[in-house]
């Protein structure tokens, strides 16, 4: 009498077109590996967004260089004439100050520093001011802050940076925006002690006005 033998189970199940496909083992090891490739991809997309560097590929796909609000054409007086005009608008119990004089006094600051960046540009809006420039000897990066006027307990002038972006990546405000409000503040401050003690700042379209 013959002997029937038990049929084995298979120790995989055949798919439907009856291929038999290996399941990889998961391993810690795999799994480092895989983290590690996925930081890697990570750091070079964040690295090519700044706009510092050109990386295959990633620049490409992964970063379109922002505009400012607006290029701002400094205006053509000079210093002298700014400190007259301030004298004047201070009689009428504002100064209203103009982004194309905020840039003018910007730009000769940076021009007589040597800081390496082109194309000081600051935009007001209602609500913000923007201050950009271009970093030349890296591919022209861009780099953006957002400030507002404020006044402190003393009643002084500052300016608060609430946002800054080198190409498309936030970065820590400290890193770019601090020396800049202080670079700004400084500029601003032959002007502002020919004034009265200041009562009110905010921003209108394209000016800067301090209240008496």
């Amino acid at each position: 009498m013959a002997r029937i033998e038990p049929v084995k189970a298979q120790s995989s199940v055949p798919n439907k077109s009856g291929i038999n496909l290996p399941v990889p083992k998961f391993t810690i090891g795999r799994l480092i590996k895989l983290i590690i490739l996925v930081l890697v991809v990570w750091t070079a997309i964040q690295v090519a967004r700044t706009g510092l560097w050109q990386i295959p590929l990633f620049t490409k796909y992964f970063y379109q260089a922002p505009e400012p609000i607006r290029i701002v054409g400094p205006i053509s007086q000079n210093f002298p004439e700014l400190i007259i005009q301030s004298k004047a608008d201070i009689t009428n119990k504002n100064f209203r100050l103009s982004e194309g004089g905020l840039t003018y006094l910007l730009a000769n600051s940076i021009a007589g520093m040597h800081l390496g960046i082109s194309r000081p540009n600051l935009t007001i809006e209602s609500q913000t001011m923007e201050f950009s420039f271009l970093i030349p000897k890296k591919n022209n990066a861009i780099v953006r802050l957002y400030l507002q006027p404020i006044l402190n307990a003393e009643n002084s002038l500052e300016f608060v940076v609430s946002k800054t972006f080198l190409g498309q990546v936030s970065v820590p405000s400290w890193l770019i925006g601090e020396p800049t409000k202080i670079l700004l503040a400084q500029e601003l401050s032959p002007i502002l002690k020919v004034a009265p003690e200041i009562r009110q700042v905010k921003l209108e379209s394209r000016n800067l006005i301090l209240g008496f």
